[in-house]
């Protein structure tokens, strides 16, 4: 399944602009509407199996990561089959 060019946020999740694109997702800035802060949400482009669980590898691989020039990630979510993380 591929995604329209353009994801429109959720309810919690406010889309300001599109940032880039690579060959997995497209990065969007966004309003977190509950805590009312600014972040970055990249979603997964291509839906497919494959994809998705290199999706959620690099989600799990890189969560636990802190440091100082490294953005942090968030959480995972999935909503109306559009698959994209919080940094």
């Amino acid at each position: 399944m591929s995604l329209n060019a353009d994801f429109q946020g959720t309810e919690r999740f406010a889309i300001r602009r599109r940032i880039g694109a690579g060959g997995m997702g497209v990065v969007y800035e966004a309003l977190d509407c509950e805590t009312q802060t600014r972040v970055a949400l990249k979603t997964l482009t291509h839906v497919h199996a494959d994809g998705l669980m290199r999706f959620k590898r690099e989600f799990r691989a890189l969560q636990d990561i802190a440091h100082a020039n490294l953005v942090r990630l968030g959480e995972l979510f999935s909503t109306g089959g559009i698959w994209f993380y919080t940094m």
